[in-house]
């Protein structure tokens, strides 16, 4: 019901916003709405060039481990490598890679920029405008056939939730990695990316078959910062909200029953600033 209601919102606020721009171009003509709209775009890559600029120029790299979901079950790796040049772009590349496989968990590639850029705008360019001139100094060169660049006949349905959020988390850890050796502290991120997520596959009390995936794997922790605690229960940087659902909407769907749910003490990790804690769960079919 909520996601319906957000829909009708995502409606509403297109048609306001269409409203308001034809009235702009009413105001100040086609020309100026074409050429202010341009200039948007080019302030954004100056802005986010300038952003990039105050790193070290060099190359970081992080990994991230998967197990995969379907018919093959094996690890897997990807070894992400963030170059950061002079000029001020950014280049990811998988110089470690494992291949697709038969299951599912596995990224296409507009799916894994749309991720890395998730990351980017909410720790580099949080203060910058957001439109596609910041697309314009981030490329990607993954090899096609591998996990993070999948071909057409893949399977594909997990990317966000699963081998691509880890790879957020690798996305953090590169950005963390240049923020230090630059002096930048205040933007040392600790990555959280790894989830747990409970499913179900049974029948419901109207003798449906019902399968899904409880949403309580969402209310993990932030990383702690360079100065300050991690956010208990925090948002998923892919959302600009916490997700982790009502119990009375899971009990509806499911032959399960809630008994409790709270933040789980001393799960946000050692050191002077802790990570977030995360949510823990307790239920019976």
């Amino acid at each position: 019901r909520s996601r319906g209601l957000g829909d009708v919102y995502k409606r509403q606020g297109n048609e306001r916003a269409k409203k308001k721009i034809i009235e702009i171009i009413d105001d100040f003509g086609l020309d100026f709405y074409l050429a202010a709209t341009q200039q948007l775009v080019d302030d954004a890559e100056v802005q986010s060039r300038a952003k990039i600029k105050k790193l070290i120029p060099g190359k970081y790299r992080s990994r991230t481990f998967c197990d995969t979901t379907g018919p093959e079950t094996r690890l897997r790796v990807v070894e992400l490598e963030m170059e950061v040049t002079t000029e001020g772009d950014l280049i990811f590349r998988t110089p470690v890679i494992s291949p697709q496989v038969k299951g599912y968990n596995q990224c296409a590639l507009p799916g894994v920029e749309g991720l890395v850029f998730s990351v980017l705008l909410s720790q580099i360019f949080y203060d910058v405008r957001w439109n596609s001139g910041t697309a314009r100094l981030v490329k990607f060169e993954i090899p096609p056939g591998s996990a993070m660049n999948v071909k057409e006949d893949a399977a594909l349905a997990y990317c966000p939730v699963g081998f691509g959020m880890q790879l957020m988390g690798a996305v953090n850890d590169c950005l963390s990695r240049a923020a230090y050796v630059s002096g930048e502290y205040d933007k040392i991120f600790a990555p959280c990316e790894i989830v747990n997520g409970i499913t179900y596959f049974c029948l419901d009390r109207f003798a449906r078959v019902r399968a899904g995936i409880l949403a309580d794997c969402l209310c993990i922790g932030g990383g702690a910062r360079y100065d300050r605690d991690g956010p208990d229960s925090s948002v998923t940087q892919w959302n600009p909200w916490s997700e982790c659902g009502d119990l009375e909407g899971y009990e509806m769907v499911a032959p399960i029953l809630y008994l409790g749910r709270r933040h789980l003490p001393d799960s946000g990790g050692f050191g002077k600033y802790r990570g977030g804690a995360a949510g823990e769960t307790l239920f019976m079919p």
